[in-house]
C-alpha cells in the first residue's frame, strides 16, 4: 500500500535525490495538513462551502506536489463538490480523506524512523 499513497519516485524527483530534504518535505507536510484537516472539518459540519473548498484546494495542492496523489484525489472531490455548494457527500469523503491521512503518518513516520537509524 506504500506506493498507493506515497509515491516515493515522485517524491524523489521533488526533493532532488535528497533523503534529508524529503524526510523534511514529509513532516511539514503531516504538520500542515493536520491542521487544515481540522479546519476543514470545521468548515463541512457548519457547511461553509467557500471555506471547504479553500481548505481541499489546499490540501490538494501540497499533496500532488510530494507525491500523495490519493489524498489530492480525495482532496479534489471534496473541493470540486464544494465549489457546486453541494456539501452533501462532504462527511463521507472526509472519512475517508482521514482514513488516508492517517495512512500517510504511519507510513512517513515509519520511512523516517528508517532513515534515522
Amino acid at each position: 500500500m506504500q506506493e498507493t499513497i506515497l509515491d516515493l519516485e515522485h517524491l524523489c524527483h521533488v526533493s532532488g535525490g535528497d533523503e534529508v530534504f524529503a524526510d523534511e518535505l514529509l513532516a511539514e507536510f503531516c504538520e500542515v495538513t493536520a491542521e487544515s484537516l481540522a479546519d476543514l472539518a470545521g468548515a463541512i459540519e457548519f457547511g461553509r462551502a467557500p471555506e471547504v473548498m479553500s481548505k481541499a484546494h489546499s490540501i490538494k495542492g501540497s499533496a500532488q506536489t510530494i507525491g500523495a496523489a490519493i489524498i489530492g484525489d480525495i482532496a479534489s472531490t471534496i473541493e470540486s463538490s464544494a465549489r457546486l455548494g453541494d456539501l452533501a457527500g462532504a462527511h463521507d469523503s472526509f472519512s475517508r480523506l482521514s482514513a488516508a491521512f492517517k495512512e500517510f503518518e504511519r507510513i512517513t513516520s515509519e520511512r523516517r524512523a528508517r532513515n534515522v537509524a
